[in-house]
């Protein structure tokens, strides 16, 4: 496991999320990554934000908090999706080991945003929408 602050790493660029000052990562995955962002063109870079996070230490201790706070809010706030809560906020792997890792592309100085379309959409909006397709992890 390697940590990487803030700043330019080689090609790629590491942006921890907040509360995080560092990002912890798989040195083969980081690698792997490298070579990826050599492969893009130049207006075209990969930002590292989140690695793992260690469920004891500081981080991963206020990532359970807002996990469990958010899944509730949630749940009020949408009472008639209570079964999209596993996906949109239990840990992803952050939590096993430092290869499951969130990235962000830049294009021309602006971030592209991957969220999925359907995670804090309402299902009604969805719906209006025939060109988008709801996809659910099993």
């Amino acid at each position: 496991m390697i940590n990487l602050s803030k700043g330019q790493h080689g090609a790629v660029e590491i942006r921890p999320r907040f509360p995080a000052n560092h990002i912890s990562i798989d040195p083969h995955v980081f690698q792997l990554i490298s070579e990826v962002q050599d492969q893009l063109p130049r207006h075209t870079r990969i930002i590292i934000t989140r690695g793992y996070e260690s469920a004891q230490s500081v981080v991963g201790v206020l990532r359970t908090i807002g996990r469990f706070a958010g899944s509730k809010i949630f749940k009020l706030i949408y009472p008639a999706r209570i079964a999209e809560v596993p996906e949109i906020f239990l840990p992803n792997g952050h939590d096993k080991d430092g290869r499951h890792v969130d990235l962000s592309i830049m294009e021309n100085n602006r971030i592209i945003k991957l969220l999925p379309f359907g995670v804090f959409t309402p299902p009604r909006i969805i719906e209006k929408k025939p060109n988008f397709t709801l996809i659910r992890s099993a």
